[in-house]
């Protein structure tokens, strides 16, 4: 078929949840930006790009890859000592703005009680905090929030955006109060789209 058809090749295709496939359509997308033009048509300050940001989550192993080193030749065993021998695996959050810069991150280790060695390394300025699952929740995000608006020094004289994914444990009234009283929107995009629209999921590679 394939000699008969040039233009054509055979390929595996990418798995597709249903609800990403139903969610992510020309009208849910059409909203998202209809509701960015019209914020960005209420804060004309907005169109630099200095106060749009976008938040995101990765993953990050506590023990990174080990560089090469030079040794004698004949010499078995080389040893590097870090925190442990495969790492944990930990929840980074990255807020970076439209015009490319980045605020100190949030890292969200698997422990109950956060101790302040575990940031030894990191970015200055980096908030360190701890669940039992790793993961962001209610009570974390509105640390999180604080940590953005302290960083940004957002009000409602320097109002800003932060644009991010439309997850649960993003939302709750205490976040959007803290948000509200310190000049922050939140402009969440739409659900199971995060991988189209989503920009430092698109423009971005941790």
């Amino acid at each position: 078929m394939e000699k008969r058809h040039p233009h054509l090749s055979l390929r595996t295709p990418e798995g597709c949840s249903l609800s990403q496939a139903t969610s992510f359509n020309r009208h849910n997308v059409n909203m998202f930006y209809d509701k960015l033009h019209d914020i960005m048509l209420r804060e004309p300050a907005f169109a630099d790009g200095t106060r749009v940001y976008n938040l995101d989550e990765t993953c990050t192993m506590t023990v990174q890859k080990c560089a090469k080193v030079l040794v004698v030749k004949g010499q078995k065993q080389i040893g590097k000592v870090t925190s442990a021998e495969k790492g944990t695996l930990i929840t980074t959050c990255c807020i970076i703005n439209a015009a490319g810069n980045s605020l100190p991150p949030i890292m969200i280790f698997p422990c109950v009680h956060f101790k302040q060695h575990m940031l030894v390394g990191d970015p200055i300025g980096t908030l360190g905090l701890a669940t039992p699952s790793g993961w962001m929740n209610t009570e974390l995000f509105v640390e999180t929030m604080r940590h953005f608006i302290k960083h940004t020094n957002s009000s409602k004289e320097n109002a800003s955006l932060l644009i991010m994914d439309n997850f649960e444990a993003y939302i709750s009234l205490k976040a959007i109060d803290l948000a509200k009283d310190n000049g922050v929107t939140i402009l969440t995009v739409p659900p199971h789209s995060t991988g189209k629209i989503q920009p430092l999921t698109v423009c971005m590679h941790f």
